[in-house]
């Protein structure tokens, strides 16, 4: 039955349903109320029959909808899944989570910044800013930020290229009316004209916000590299110029723009819903079909799936480009983007995670190790990806040291050098099979996630991954294809390349023969050149590749000497396997009696184990008291271990405050300690152990966790390097020390954040005695001592 909208009450135990006989194939006929009601329209009076249908209708409903349960999960992982469609097309998870307090709803539209038209750029944006601004049915246009506040909640959505996602978590005993409230946003937004300029005031906000970001920057000028055709090419964000202005100044109407655009995108089939809480799964799915069933189902050709795949966007004019941007920030840095296929049905293999390790591995005889510690030339290296239908950008990016600026072309020499290495050697199955190997058991053992970040994330994966993947798919790797992993190297190529050299802020010097650029709405200089232009015969030898006697050469001729040639790592060894899980949980209950609330809630406290004066060794540190803490087993279901050991120098009354350079003394130690543990212990790590040491004026801590299978040798080895360090009379000194010391002034220097920030930190310096601003830590900067900075250590911290 089909019928408008009516003014009428509706009884609290009924809804009117306007549907199809197809929406609710069984309803009992004892179910029902059928009542003959009178509606007046246009002076005409109507005999309509309303259907108004009990709780127990809309149980049936789901009854009749098959739900399949996933069960593919981590083993950490307590909560069960389920998975359907409802008949009008929409796809829904639920999750039950008997744990958790809260519940939590998301949804996800496969809808975002690619589908904005041309001459209104962040018109999707702009529609999942609108739709929180009221319904037909709740009209306040802050009434459900108001609700989810009075239930200790909140909610947020955000809009990416090719999908937006909306989600919110609160108080699991408003279950069902956070969820009627959800779904009248996309069954009946208002879209009222008189939010338009307030909204659009609030993007344009985010876009001032983030037109420093120097990713961003970056980011928006390779999209206006892309074919201007293509789907690719395109201002995602939106501001007030091109949401406000000009329309306004072209006759056109935002509103009935963003009326077309719903009404053509947000279609039940292309929507994703997860509901999340205690609540069984039964009565979560009951609740979500009723209050998403009345959406109706479009079959129309408007609401079908797009692609943009094609126009391509990077056809071969378009790449082999140097690029100059101007900066933001104090750091040098520069980026390599590489043009790859779309790899979002690559789930199964996930040939990228290879390239990743492969390329940013930071063990001992690394690329990346080669590039900071023996030329000096970067203080970081990593790889990032975006797979979309127009295909995947491929990003490696490099933050340069001053002496890293000055010598570009070593640092691409090295990289492609060490490209063409990996590629003639091929893919390393026995190092494929242990990544693979080690994504399995951090998928085993992933923790839970909060209910509204559970809701959220899985909104977005089900619009790429099929039911059967969907709670492994992002995290395991369970078919290797090494055919797929040589097809992607072999296009880390200067021809399927546009690299960026992003100088420091008030550095740019463009080339004279180069054309100069102004990015549209970031009002920001780069300039274009052919690879080939900018840096004659590099193309050459890049795509051939050096030999390693070849790349000495060069080195040498830059004033650079190479003596560890990076090499690629191997397979990962000592993966832990067959884990104790015996004595994981933390016990709920002492002595037979049941623990207090805050124990019930977190497990028993540590106990002490032991106490006494520390062991009289020649040579080694000897504590003039020793405690050790114990707790058996954790509140989440983890087999790992986490052992912290923490140093403290006893304090006297009367003692002096630390001096600002003593402070930076420590500091130092901390970072260069750091930069020298993190190459050696990278091959045990790497299986899900973290080390973690502190160095400040309260002591010296360790902080391990890990699988226990691994500790031994992780501790051993910790150990052994911290005396090593400590003790070397050397291991504070050449270009490391420098570096860092570079590196801090940077930090000390760059105003590139957000305001809030600094407040922050100076609201600290004053409010905490010994906290230092950075004008105090720059004035002693230069003071610094590798000698010094060794034995700050031993002179500040062990000798108390």
């Amino acid at each position: 039955l089909k019928s408008g909208s009516s003014s009428s009450p509706q009884h609290p135990r009924y809804r009117t349903c306007a549907f199809s006989y197809s929406l609710v194939p069984s309803c009992p006929a004892a179910s029902m109320d059928v009542r003959l009601a009178l509606l007046h329209s246009s002076s005409i009076w109507l005999a309509c029959l309303v259907l108004l249908i009990k709780d127990s209708c809309t149980t049936a409903l789901s009854s009749n909808i098959k739900a399949f349960e996933l069960t593919d999960k981590p083993t950490a992982d307590y909560r069960r899944f389920q998975i359907v469609e409802l008949p009008n097309g929409l796809k829904v998870l639920n999750v039950h989570d008997p744990r958790s307090r809260k519940g939590a709803q998301a949804l996800a539209v496969r809808a975002g910044s690619m589908d904005d038209p041309r001459d209104l750029q962040g018109l999707a944006h702009f529609c999942e800013h609108m739709l929180f601004l009221g319904t037909e049915r709740y009209p306040d246009p802050i009434g459900f930020n108001r609700f989810l506040a009075a239930s200790g909640g909140a909610s947020n959505a955000y809009t990416a290229n090719e999908v937006t996602v909306f989600h919110a978590d609160f108080s699991s005993d408003v279950f069902s009316e956070a969820m009627d409230r959800f779904a009248d946003f996309f069954r009946a937004p208002l879209f009222n004209k008189e939010f338009v300029k307030k909204e659009v005031h609030a993007i344009d906000s985010e876009f001032q916000k983030n037109l420093q970001d120097p990713a961003r920057r970056y980011l928006q000028t390779i999209s206006q590299l892309a074919d201007p055709a293509s789907g690719v090419h395109h201002f995602s964000t939106g501001n007030f110029q091109t949401l406000y202005e000009e329309p306004r100044a072209t006759g056109k109407d935002t509103v009935d723009a963003l009326k077309v655009y719903f009404k053509k995108r947000y279609c039940p089939h292309q929507m994703r819903l997860v509901t999340v809480g205690p609540q069984s799964l039964a009565e979560q799915l009951s609740v979500a079909t009723q209050s998403f069933a009345a959406l109706p189902k479009r079959d129309d050709e408007s609401c079908s799936s797009r692609n943009f795949s094609f126009p391509p966007a990077w056809p071969a004019e378009r790449l082999s480009k140097w690029v100059i941007m101007e900066g933001s920030e104090p750091q040098a840095t520069l980026w390599l983007f590489f043009a790859m296929p779309d790899l979002q049905q690559g789930y199964l293999s996930h040939p990228l995670t290879y390239l990743d390790y492969v390329l940013t591995y930071a063990g001992e005889h690394s690329l990346k190790n080669a590039l900071k510690d023996d030329l000096g030339l970067v203080s970081d290296m990593k790889s990032s990806s975006e797979s979309t239908t127009a295909g995947t950008s491929y990003y490696v990016y490099f933050t340069l040291t001053h002496k890293g600026k000055m010598h570009l072309n070593s640092v691409l020499d090295a990289f492609f050098t060490y490209v063409a290495e990996l590629r003639q050697q091929g893919v390393n199955a026995e190092l494929y099979q242990s990544i693979a190997d080690t994504m399995r058991l951090q998928f085993n053992w992933t923790q839970p996630k909060s209910p509204a970040d559970t809701a959220k994330d899985y909104a977005e994966k089900m619009l790429r991954l099929p039911a059967e993947n969907l709670l492994s798919g992002d995290s395991r790797i369970d078919d290797l294809d090494g055919g797929m992993v040589s097809a992607l190297m072999s296009k880390l190529v200067p021809s399927n390349m546009i690299a960026s050299y992003v100088p420091p802020s008030g550095e740019e010097n463009f080339p004279e023969t180069a054309r100069l650029h102004v990015l549209p709405h970031y009002n920001m200089n780069y300039s274009v050149q052919s690879l080939e232009e900018a840096l004659p015969g590099c193309t050459k030898n890049w795509t051939t590749g050096a030999s390693s006697a070849q790349l000495r050469a060069r080195l040498t001729a830059a004033g650079l000497s190479l003596t560890d040639w990076p090499k690629a790592p191997e397979a990962i060894r000592d993966i832990p396997k067959d884990l104790a899980t015996d004595h994981m949980q933390a016990a709920s209950e002492a002595g037979g009696e049941v623990l207090k609330e805050s124990s019930a809630e977190y497990g028993q406290p540590p106990t002490l184990l032991a106490e006494g004066l520390g062991a009289e060794t020649a040579g080694m540190l000897a504590p003039k008291a020793v405690k050790i803490w114990y707790r058996s087993g954790w509140k989440t279901t983890s087999p790992k271990v986490t052992l912290e050991v923490m140093l403290r120098p006893y304090a006297a009354e009367g003692d002096r405050e630390l001096s600002a350079l003593d402070q930076l003394r420590l500091m130092l130690f901390g970072e260069l300690l750091t930069k020298e543990l993190t190459p050696k212990l990278v091959d045990l790590t790497v299986t899900g152990q973290t080390v973690k040491v502190t160095v400040s004026k309260l002591g010296i801590s360790f902080a391990i966790t890990g699988f226990a299978p691994a500790l031994p040798r992780l501790i051993d080895k910790v150990v052994e390097e911290f005396n090593k360090f400590n003790t070397n009379s050397t291991a504070c000194s050449g270009p490391r020390f420098k570096q860092a010391v570079e590196e801090l002034r940077e930090q000390l220097t760059d105003y590139t954040k957000l305001p809030a920030v600094y407040a922050v930190k100076e609201k600290q310096v004053l409010l905490m005695q010994s906290a230092l601003s950075n004008q105090e830590m720059l004035v002693v900067l230069d003071q610094l001592q590798p000698v010094s900075v060794l034995k700050s250590v031993g002179e500040l911290l062990f000798s108390q």
